[in-house]
């Protein structure tokens, strides 16, 4: 339970880079890790001197190979370009299989790049989420351009490598307090693959993600992947639309769970971005200077080349990343437990949803999370809905009050509490709990825990144009599914 607003960087933390390996199936897989120093304690000498560069490799094996299907390419043409890193940042001086940041309580995000892609392509996004207190770990996935491991004869793809981090993130004593994932392109898929429901993901120039919380950005100068192959999905989604506009001048004022930006105009007499205007300027620049001579001959024998004859006039990455940072970092940052003191949990004093609640809570305290009152405080306004003669017979009889529902949430036929009723006290509940647990200057996240058919009727005071006769329309809360409710 919390409020939403847009959200200027703070950026008042100084950020570590930390190159890391996770060992899968016997190979090492190089992982890009950036974080704030106020993480853990490190030592002075443990940084390099030196203004921190990142080893971004091209393998014109890898993208013959990949993109026209050659094999003759020898492997002494790979290419290591030096990318320096923009702002204050710090490099940690070894490769570590151990890292800096093992036993730490922190937000977590994942980086996915796409086919052919770098894990260093959203290092701008990593810089400005570590310098607000994140933890952004960015693995190479096999498709890489890099190449820097066997992952031909091996059975690894980007699941195994994503659950392997996952599990190093536990062997490491990371406490998560959240989980998000950035994925660009192909990476959407990864992005859209991983995790549960709890997960934030963020969505650029792919296919968007039918989790119930995603922010998707497209663009219809995308000539790698049309927005046409998400446009049914978008709506079918019910994805909110924001304006370009509203994005660019950071007047957004909630996000909507499901969020889109499709970037469609002419700004400053350039283009809409294409599909790698949403990546780093000093990986791309690389690529350009890499692959400009073979451009050409790429156009002729029509192998397609992802947007890198369009970026070759546009240039536009570091002002495409001005306009989507502050929308992407806002979808982030906005989770219960990164602003929260601990976590207060009201629960229905029926048994099942009793005992769901202190599962709960005993889970936040192994976690070393603190819980209000440390107990769960049971409340009678969370318990299940009265059916009246119904109750105790077959739940299939529910759908006979429901059916009335649709057309009536006064009504109160078979005894049946009415669903306004419900309505009524659910959401004077949670009104009260957010005035009591906002009068401390560290607020607390709150979770309710009831019954399907009261959760389902209070969603629908949270959500505009919708009352409680249209609770059943609503996408069924699964048991012991957590689902956003905000307040303004």
């Amino acid at each position: 339970m919390s409020t939403s607003a847009n959200e200027q960087s703070t950026s008042t933390n100084q950020v570590v880079y930390e190159p890391i390996t996770i060992d899968v199936l016997g190979e090492e897989v190089p992982v890009a890790a950036w974080y704030p120093t106020t993480l853990n304690e490190v030592t002075s000498n443990q940084f390099s001197s030196k203004k921190v560069v990142y080893d971004h490799r091209i393998s014109v094996k890898k993208i013959g190979k990949s993109l026209a299907g050659w094999n003759f390419i020898p492997e002494f043409t790979t290419r290591t370009f030096p990318i320096s890193a923009s702002g204050d940042i710090m490099q940690i001086n070894s490769i570590a299989t151990v890292p800096n940041f093992a036993s730490s309580t922190v937000p977590v995000v994942l980086l996915a790049h796409g086919y052919l892609g770098s894990r260093f392509d959203l290092s701008p996004y990593a810089q400005d989420l570590a310098s607000n207190g994140f933890l952004v770990l960015s693995p190479e996935y096999p498709e890489s351009l890099a190449d820097s491991y066997d992952s031909m004869t091996k059975p690894i793809d980007r699941t195994i490598i994503t659950n392997m981090l996952l599990q190093n993130l536990k062997q490491w004593e990371v406490n998560a307090v959240s989980y998000s994932i950035i994925g660009h392109s192909l990476g959407c898929g990864t992005a859209i693959k991983t995790g549960d429901d709890s997960w934030t993901r963020v969505c650029i120039a792919g296919f968007p993600s039918s989790g119930s919380k995603c922010l998707f950005i497209g663009s219809t100068n995308d000539g790698a992947v049309p927005l046409s192959r998400a446009a049914d999905a978008l709506q079918s989604l019910n994805y909110n639309v924001l304006s370009e506009k509203v994005v660019r001048m950071q007047t957004w004022e909630k996000l909507a769970p499901r969020t889109s930006l499709i970037f469609n105009e002419v700004y400053n007499g350039s283009p809409p971005p294409n599909h790698i205007s949403f990546l780093s300027e000093g990986t791309n620049a690389a690529m350009i200077d890499f692959l400009s001579p073979l451009l050409p001959l790429a156009r002729y024998l029509e192998i397609p080349v992802l947007d890198f004859d369009k970026y070759q006039l546009s240039r536009d990455s570091d002002v495409t990343g001005e306009v989507v940072r502050p929308l992407e970092r806002n979808t982030i940052r906005h989770r219960p437990f990164m602003v929260f003191k601990g976590v207060a949990i009201f629960s229905s004093d029926f048994t099942r949803a009793r005992e769901t609640a202190e599962i709960f809570a005993n889970e936040l305290r192994k976690n070393g999370i603190p819980l209000y009152n440390d107990e769960v405080t049971l409340e009678s306004r969370l318990r299940e809905r009265y059916f009246g003669e119904l109750n105790g017979g077959p739940d299939d009889r529910y759908q006979d009050v429901w059916d009335v529902d649709c057309t009536d949430a006064n009504h109160n036929k078979y005894g049946a509490e009415s669903a306004n009723s419900v309505l009524e006290r659910t959401t004077k509940l949670i009104c009260e709990l957010d005035d009591m647990l906002q009068q401390s200057e560290k607020k607390w996240a709150c979770v309710v825990v009831a019954h399907g058919d009261v959760l389902q009727i209070l969603q629908t005071g949270f959500l505009k144009h919708v009352d409680a006769r249209r609770h059943r329309s609503l996408e069924h809360l699964e048991t012991a599914t957590i689902r956003e409710l905000l307040i303004d």
